[in-house]
């Protein structure tokens, strides 16, 4: 076997971006300005950071700097447990097998080293390769074995039936479930108040901005106990203590009632459970109001 670097050499602007394709369980690896020597090979998809089943490769790369006759399809892509030692699961593209006991597969297109030549199109794999979990990483590199080789390349490699973790988005929310405060229940502004880490819209802490308005009421359905379509402690809030719909007389009365005491039953409008002045500031500012 050809002798290889573990770590990329003489790269140039690299590998631009990782990103997976929201039409369907693809992830697409651009390839910008990526110049290689033979047998190196540069990282670009870390252990466990796929899910689904590898089912096959495609490539849209075109060649340029060829050195020692380096070909378009030499730019490999190679499966390997890290570090790098060339005990390989899959090798597709380049001329020269990393090694013996790897499934070899070549580009069907991109048998030259003019520049412009493009390594085109795609390749089933007969094994399709589990990547749930898998120990494996996902390498990208010059497979021509010349101790002169290098060439650089620009282009697009795309692996089919996979899927970035960091891309799934399981409430849809647009935020990824790797970064999503709430990764069921749709939150796209991940607004925490309390800072807990776990988003509003799937708290259930009482009043964690204490609005005197109860998460759950602002944030999920809530309990509407005279079915009048109103939530009971959106109601409360401002001071609609009998939950009629209107601020008026029978609440001041109840306030009065309550006055310097909490009844869990009847949650006081300012959230801070003791019927006060605070209280009845907030009944007189929404006097009148229908709730």
């Amino acid at each position: 076997m050809t002798t290889r670097s573990r770590t990329p050499a003489y790269l140039g602007r690299a590998l631009a971006a990782l990103c997976a394709a929201s039409a369907s369980a693809d992830v697409i690896i651009t390839v910008t300005d990526f110049r290689v020597l033979g047998m190196h090979f540069a990282q670009v998809v870390a252990p466990g950071a796929l899910t689904g089943t590898l089912t096959g490769v495609s490539v849209d790369a075109a060649i340029s700097g060829s050195v020692s006759k380096t070909y378009a399809q030499d730019l490999t892509i190679y499966l390997d447990v890290p570090p790098l030692d060339g005990e390989g699961l899959l090798q597709v593209g380049g001329y020269t097998a990393v090694n013996d006991w790897a499934i070899n597969l070549m580009w069907p297109t991109g048998d030259h080293f003019v520049a412009g030549t493009r390594a085109l199109g795609t390749v089933s794999l007969p094994n399709p390769v589990s990547m749930d979990a898998s120990p494996l990483s996902v390498y990208l590199g010059n497979g021509y074995g010349s101790p002169w080789a290098a060439a650089t390349w620009n282009g697009t490699i795309t692996l089919h039936g996979v899927t970035r973790i960091d891309a799934l988005d399981s409430d849809g929310d647009g935020v990824p479930n790797t970064a999503d405060n709430c990764p069921s229940t749709p939150n796209l502004l991940q607004s925490d108040c309390d800072q807990d880490g776990i988003g509003d819209a799937c708290d259930t802490d009482t009043d964690c901005n204490a609005d005197g308005i109860a998460d759950i009421c602002q944030l999920t359905p809530a309990m509407d106990s005279n079915s009048d379509g109103r939530l009971d402690h959106c109601q409360y809030a401002f001071g609609d203590l009998d939950l009629s719909g209107v601020v008026d007389g029978v609440d001041l009365g109840i306030l009065l009632v309550k006055w310097g005491s909490h009844n869990p039953g009847i949650p006081d409008p300012s959230g801070d459970g003791i019927f006060d002045g605070t209280d009845l500031g907030l009944l007189l500012l929404h006097w009148g109001f229908e709730s």
